[in-house]
C-alpha cells in the first residue's frame, strides 16, 4: 500500500528507467479514464469555467523519469483549491488533490499491467 504521493513518484521512478513508454501509457490511461473525469465532477461550479479548464499536461519523459501533471490555468483555480472554508453549492476544495490520492493505488497498478503484457510478448517472441 502507498503512503503517498512521494512512494507513488518512487515506483514510477524505478519502472521508468526501463519500461519508459509503459509508464508514461499507463499514468496518461489511469489520468484520463479515472482521475480527470473525478476532479472535474468535484470541482466547484458557477460558471463552469474552472470546471472545463481540468487537464493532464505530459506525459513528460526523460532518463528514468515518466510524469505527468494535473493542471488548471484559471487564474484563481489555486484559491479556490486551497480553501477549506469556503462553502460552494457544488464541488469541494482541494478538487485536484483529493482525487488523486483516491486514485493513488491505480496508476502502479495499471504500469504492473502494461509491462506484464510487454514481458508476455517478449517471452513469447522467444518461442
Amino acid at each position: 500500500m502507498l503512503d503517498g504521493p512521494t512512494q507513488l513518484k518512487e515506483v514510477i521512478r524505478s519502472a521508468a528507467e526501463e519500461f519508459p513508454a509503459e509508464v508514461a501509457d499507463s499514468l496518461m490511461y489511469v489520468a484520463t479514464t479515472k482521475t480527470l473525469p473525478t476532479i472535474k465532477a468535484v470541482t466547484p461550479i458557477d460558471t463552469g469555467l474552472l470546471r472545463a479548464a481540468n487537464r493532464v499536461l505530459g506525459p513528460d519523459i526523460a532518463p528514468g523519469y515518466v510524469g505527468i501533471t494535473f493542471y488548471n490555468p484559471m487564474e484563481y483555480a489555486a484559491a479556490v483549491h486551497e480553501n477549506l472554508t469556503a462553502h460552494h453549492p457544488s464541488g469541494t476544495p482541494k478538487f485536484i488533490e483529493w482525487p488523486l490520492l483516491a486514485d493513488i493505488e491505480e496508476y502502479p497498478l495499471e504500469v504492473l499491467k502494461r509491462v506484464n503484457r510487454l514481458l508476455a510478448r517478449r517471452v513469447s517472441a522467444l518461442g
